[in-house]
């Protein structure tokens, strides 16, 4: 798959995710859906927020980083997106069950930062 590609299904997978989100927040009441509409509204948020972040991250890393190769920069770009994402998400759902406190956003992103550290240090299979 070509760059262009990749940047035409995540901008359309984005857009898609962001009108989902959008119609699950003003159709469905919290109330009466119980988890399921919970489930939706955050499953389509993540996915709207990864793909938001993945696009920006990428766009900066086009813009600062001449010497990274591009599949580097979308793989790069892409797994944060994701832990971004998971961290506004984690954030929303803490405060939705008023479990937001410094310690336990220090915890998520100690959490977040750690699994970032790893997957930076792995080597790839072919250089091991």
């Amino acid at each position: 798959m070509s760059l262009i590609h990749y940047l035409v299904i995540l901008s359309a997978g984005t857009l898609i995710s962001w009108g989902a989100w959008y119609t699950v927040l003003v159709n469905v009441n919290p109330f009466q859906a119980g988890p399921f509409g919970f489930l939706l509204f955050y499953g389509s948020l993540t996915c709207a927020l990864t793909g938001t972040f993945s696009l920006l991250g990428f766009l900066m890393r086009l813009a600062m980083m001449r010497d990274e190769l591009l599949f580097q920069k979308v793989a790069i770009s892409f797994r944060q997106g994701i832990f971004f994402a998971v961290l506004l998400d984690g954030i929303l759902l803490l405060q939705g069950q008023r479990l937001l406190t410094w310690y336990n956003l220090l915890l998520l992103i100690i959490g977040l930062s750690v699994a970032e550290l790893f997957l930076i240090s792995r080597k790839p299979a072919r250089q091991r």
